[in-house]
């Protein structure tokens, strides 16, 4: 038992003292207190002294009260020394001022103040993560500050090690040729090099933690690549070694991204996200498509030609065959008396010949070297002065709208030629709507060609960019595939019943002689637009036509003809034909011999009547040099093509007359008098 004795003397009434009184209390309980809180003192100060943080005890005033041994030793220090110091006392004065100022703000606000500080040291400048807690007396008044010091300065060496290697990384990832972007598990953007920024026309902190699907993928396709991400992530997929899709920069723009991807993991092996190394194939891309289409142009083009050059060569043998069976069965008409039993056999050989001349003259049109008489046409009053027959010429069920421009420029064409150019698509579109209800829509207009137009699928030669007449025939009916699309200018395609097919090919043809394009869009199931392009006239140009060249004054009572053919058939019809008709006749059968014929009777012939094409010497070179021996011949062209090639290839000569195989008696003899 512990105990307190206290003792008083006891005074008698002398004063003097006549004994003692003594006082004894039990103070076990206290002096049990008393070492349990020297006990927790001294373990207290233990540990504060075994830590190796630093700890400060200071006043409101900013004087040491306490400290342990871990500030004693950094500070190089007894601990009697540093009680009753300040700040300025132990540090140089700008940083005392600014520890000072921290603990007026714990004192002021009454709450903790965490922050790095770099302090001065016996051992040089040090990274310190201090922790200012106020310490509140009995009525809630800050009565000290309380700091707790940690040395951070390894901890900083290390993070500025780190960002100098991430700072070096980033620099790799910013001199890629490459986008490269890292996407974690949430889907948000972890790391994005500058290659990407500049692809996608935004900054690295603006990019850095948005959800890369929602901000950066096209919105048609956001939810597809999303998924694909996220059957990655889950281990579902495995991730592919190239894959494209395109992305959304800041302007809207689509670029298409070509991906080489791989899996992000944690040290436990687990997948926490994606990188991703992206190439812009957008541009390469449109080349290849460019490249390809220019491929499809020339194949296009290489075939109309070829196919142009193998109807033009049969239209022209067919017209020299025909040339001798119109010819003869004319001729036959002539010589039998009316009434003749004969006489309705050869009309109907006349007739199925005249038939078949229209069947190579629709060939001769699609090689583009059919007979045109250009004039200057408007095409809506071409449409105006059709429109009765264009509505008879479609299905009763479908509907025939009209926008016709009014005042249009004119175009250099031949009229028949645009009339069959025009019913050849009403009659296509009437068909593709079929016996369903329908829509047939005509339009004309003027429109400015761009390289944007020649560079779709136009089929045409040489059309330059500028203004252009336009003509449009749109339907609703079936449209047509890639497939079909390809072939639909092909001779005797057709996708309806067997013995059609020349009609679109004839349009292809009769518009490239007129230098002009076609344009087709069509899609299944959503019908199809013919849009037809051709030059406008200048103002001041005038009609255009064949001229007259017949001469004044001339005589048709008789003269001498040079029939120039390497047919020989051709030569005995001519003959036959001129000769009934009061003239003399010579014939050559091929260049040289004509030339030879000319020279020895120059005097007395009065026309030539040549053939443009012939083995050896062609209609060219004999016109050459019979113009050298006399200059103002008479020369009437015989041809199985059309007037329009011919007075392209001969303009220089100064013809007198063309003749289109094949060809009746009288048209001969009708020829040769206007020459003459």
């Amino acid at each position: 038992m512990d105990v307190s004795v206290s003792t008083a003397p006891i005074f008698d009434v002398d004063g003097r003292v006549g004994g003692a009184m003594g006082i004894i209390a039990d103070i076990t309980d206290r002096k049990r207190a008393e070492r349990e809180l020297a006990a927790q003192t001294r373990l207290l100060r233990t540990i504060l002294d075994t830590t190796p943080d630093l700890v400060i005890l200071k006043d409101v005033e900013s004087v040491y009260k306490a400290v342990n041994l871990a500030f004693c030793g950094f500070v190089r220090r007894s601990e009697s020394d540093i009680i009753g110091k300040t700040d300025y006392d132990l540090f140089p004065r700008e940083e005392a001022e600014s520890y000072r100022k921290g603990d007026l703000e714990v004192v002021r606000t009454l709450r903790p103040l965490l922050r790095d500080e770099e302090v001065t040291s016996p051992e040089g400048r040090r990274w310190m993560s201090v922790a200012k807690t106020p310490v509140l007396g009995s009525e809630g008044e800050c009565v000290g500050v309380l700091v707790t010091v940690r040395d951070v300065t390894g901890r900083k060496q290390a993070e500025a090690s780190l960002a100098e290697e991430r700072d070096r990384a980033q620099d790799y990832l910013d001199i890629a040729g490459v986008t490269l972007v890292a996407i974690g598990a949430n889907q948000r953007v972890t790391l994005v090099n500058k290659k990407g920024c500049t692809l996608l026309g935004v900054p690295e902190e603006e990019i850095l933690g948005k959800n890369w699907f929602d901000h950066f993928i096209p919105e048609r396709q956001r939810e597809e690549v999303r998924s694909v991400f996220l059957k990655l992530i889950a281990g579902d997929l495995v991730p592919a070694e190239y894959h494209e899709n395109p992305i959304l920069t800041a302007t809207g723009q689509e670029r298409l991204i070509a991906w080489h991807n791989t899996f992000l993991r944690d040290t436990a092996g687990a997948i926490i996200g994606t990188l991703s190394s992206g190439e812009d194939i957008t541009d390469r891309r449109r080349a290849e498509e460019e490249r390809r289409r220019l491929e499809d142009q020339v194949r296009q083009s290489q075939k109309l030609e070829s196919l142009g050059i193998l109807a033009g060569g049969i239209a022209h043998d067919f017209n020299n065959l025909l040339t001798g069976i119109l010819g003869n069965a004319s001729l036959a008409l002539v010589d039998l008396p009316d009434g003749s039993p004969e006489q309705q056999s050869v009309e109907q050989i006349e007739r199925a010949a005249l038939r078949a001349a229209e069947l190579t003259n629709q060939m001769l049109a699609y090689a583009g070297k059919g007979a045109f008489v250009i004039k200057r046409v408007g095409l809506s009053g071409l449409f105006r002065d059709l429109s009765d027959l264009l509505k008879s010429s479609a299905s009763k069920k479908v509907a025939v709208q009209y926008r016709l421009m009014d005042n249009m420029p004119a175009i250099l064409a031949d009229v028949a030629q645009m009339r069959q150019v025009t019913m050849n698509l009403i009659i296509n579109a009437s068909e593709a709507v079929g016996d369903r209800e329908g829509l047939i829509s005509i339009a004309t207009g003027v429109t400015e060609v761009t390289s944007e137009f020649l560079d779709g699928r136009c089929l045409g030669e040489g059309l330059a960019e500028g203004l252009h007449a336009y003509l449009e025939v749109s339907d609703t009916g079936c449209g047509m595939d890639a497939e079909t699309k390809s072939k639909v200018f092909d001779p005797f395609f057709t996708t309806k019943f067997t013995g059609r097919g020349l009609g679109l090919a004839a349009t292809l043809g009769i518009v490239r002689g007129h230098h002009g394009a076609i344009k087709v869009v069509s899609e299944p199931g959503r019908g199809t637009t013919f849009t037809l392009v051709f030059p406008v006239v200048d103002a001041d140009a005038g009609d255009v036509s064949v001229a007259d060249r017949r001469e004044e004054g001339a005589s048709v009572l008789g003269g001498t003809i040079l029939v120039v053919d390497d047919e020989e058939s051709i030569r005995v019809i001519a003959t036959r034909a001129l000769e009934r008709a009061g003239f003399d006749v010579l014939t050559a059968s091929d260049g040289h011999e004509a030339v030879k014929v000319f020279r020895e009777h120059a005097e007395i012939i009065d026309v030539i009547l040549l053939d443009r094409t012939m083995p050896g010497m062609d209609g060219r070179e004999v016109l050459d040099e019979v113009r050298q021996i006399r200059p103002g011949a008479r020369v009437v062209l015989f041809s199985g093509y059309g007037e329009q090639e011919a007075s392209k290839e001969f303009a220089e000569f100064g013809l007198s007359g063309f003749i289109q195989k094949p060809y009746q008696a009288g048209t001969l003899v009708s020829k040769v008098l206007d020459a003459i």
